[in-house]
């Protein structure tokens, strides 16, 4: 878990530049413990997320495109539910139910 919030944060941090904002906060839906990492970057186009949980893709221009594919194969393998929302010009919120 260590590592899914290590690559998520850097992300995050990465999309808000020196001016944005990163929030982590925990809650609860239907009985089940949430953390959301949220930040005020510039958002996501859809046609990149739907390519963000592919191996080796990146829009970074020294990405190597394995973080979000390493976070994703270690919520599933530890069968925590994860959601990506994002729109330009939105909020971006990264989810995960425990």
């Amino acid at each position: 878990m260590e590592q899914v919030l290590v690559n998520v944060l850097r992300n995050a941090i990465d999309a808000v530049g020196r001016d944005g904002t990163v929030t982590v906060r925990t809650s609860a839906a239907a009985r089940r413990p949430l953390l959301v990492v949220e930040d005020t970057g510039p958002g996501i186009p859809a046609e990149v997320q739907a390519a963000l949980f592919t191996p080796f893709f990146s829009t970074k221009e020294n990405g190597r495109g394995i973080g979000l594919t390493l976070a994703q194969e270690i919520l599933t393998q530890h069968g925590f539910g994860f959601s990506l929302g994002s729109q330009p010009g939105e909020p971006t919120r990264f989810t995960i139910r425990f």
